[in-house]
């Protein structure tokens, strides 16, 4: 499974559950929070994380200090950073995040370009592709309603790694399938199902070998949230 350090900005929820459909998003704030399931399905194997995240305080005007959590309450895995709203850039762009840092007896600072996951939601935000017969659906979590629009995902890519005497390039194939609700900030998720098949092929000798497919599958799903009074 991927390493989950900053899912910080998967934030969400509605103002209120009777408000109509494409009005303003939620207000962030002290004591907002929400959690996702996250089911990973690797060669087989299942293995499901919770993701905790909740606004702490507002750092500044625009800007929310966040801490996300992976696992239970007793988890040491603890990630805090401050979060920079508005502006054009999109949601998971790294000129947003300050004073990012990570749990290890104590808060030890680390830059935003050396977490894994910025880079990798970007990509997860830039697979999604609309369609335009897809029907809007309604999706109840914690009680609320939230009319969501389906997105399908689908895009490929290659890695090429050159050594002195091999080369091996690695093709990549996503798709799957999204559920985004318009009134929730930073990607609107409120389901994202991803598959990833990946073959890899190595040169050498003027001669190639492709490997076996490489199979794994990751879902997002929100499965509750608490809005900020």
């Amino acid at each position: 499974m991927r390493k989950y350090l900053l899912c910080l900005f998967l934030l969400f929820s509605m103002l209120n559950p009777t408000r109509s459909q494409g009005s303003v998003k939620a207000p962030l704030g002290p004591g907002f929070s929400l959690e996702y399931r996250v089911e990973v399905l690797n060669e087989g194997q299942r293995r499901d994380e919770t993701l905790t995240l909740k606004v702490i305080e507002e750092a500044a005007p625009n800007a929310w200090r966040l801490e996300l959590r992976l696992g239970d309450e007793e988890s040491d895995l603890r990630y805090q950073a401050v979060y920079r709203d508005g502006g054009d850039s999109s949601a998971f762009a790294l000129e947003r995040f300050t004073e990012t840092c990570f749990w290890d007896e104590g808060w030890a600072p680390v830059a935003p370009a050396d977490l894994e996951l910025l880079a990798t939601l970007s990509a997860m935000e830039e697979h999604l592709r609309p369609v335009e017969t897809g029907a809007d659906s309604t999706m109840t979590v914690g009680g609320r309603a939230l009319m969501c629009r389906y997105y399908s995902l689908s895009d490929s890519s290659e890695v090429v790694q050159e050594g002195e005497s091999v080369t091996i390039r690695t093709n990549q194939f996503v798709k799957g399938d999204a559920w985004i609700c318009d009134e929730v900030p930073f990607g609107g998720w409120v389901r994202y199902r991803e598959e990833r098949i990946a073959t890899k092929v190595s040169e050498f000798g003027g001669r190639s070998f492709t490997g076996n497919e490489e199979r794994s599958e990751e879902t997002w799903i929100l499965v509750s949230m608490t809005i900020a009074e």
